[in-house]
């Protein structure tokens, strides 16, 4: 499985603009790059084994010795504030809602 959190696609903080009270606003979508969320997003679902090669994680399938069409790649986003994002909601085919 494949984690992509938002927190790791925040702006730098001379980007992230500051509310009433000059405190940085990291609870708004601007706030976030996310076209580089939405690249990185687009690359795992192209193309899982690839992506996770390139990036240094090790397949567990390819240990197993499963074959390719056996394989189920799984791309989990986390995020409060994704579900107001039309492009990446479009991306996805299953959406939960965890509250805390």
């Amino acid at each position: 499985m494949d984690l992509v959190h938002h927190k790791d696609f925040f702006k730098p903080q001379d980007q992230i603009e500051a509310g009433k009270g000059g405190f940085k606003q990291y609870d708004v979508i601007p706030a976030l790059d996310m076209d580089t969320m939405m690249s990185t997003i687009y690359a795992l679902l192209e193309n899982p084994v690839k992506f996770e090669k390139s990036h240094g994680v090790n397949n567990s399938s390819q240990s197993l010795n499963i074959r390719k069409e056996e394989e189920t790649h799984i791309l989990k986003v986390e995020g409060f504030l994704l579900y107001t994002y039309r492009p990446l909601i479009e991306q996805l085919n299953q959406l939960y809602f965890h509250p805390i």
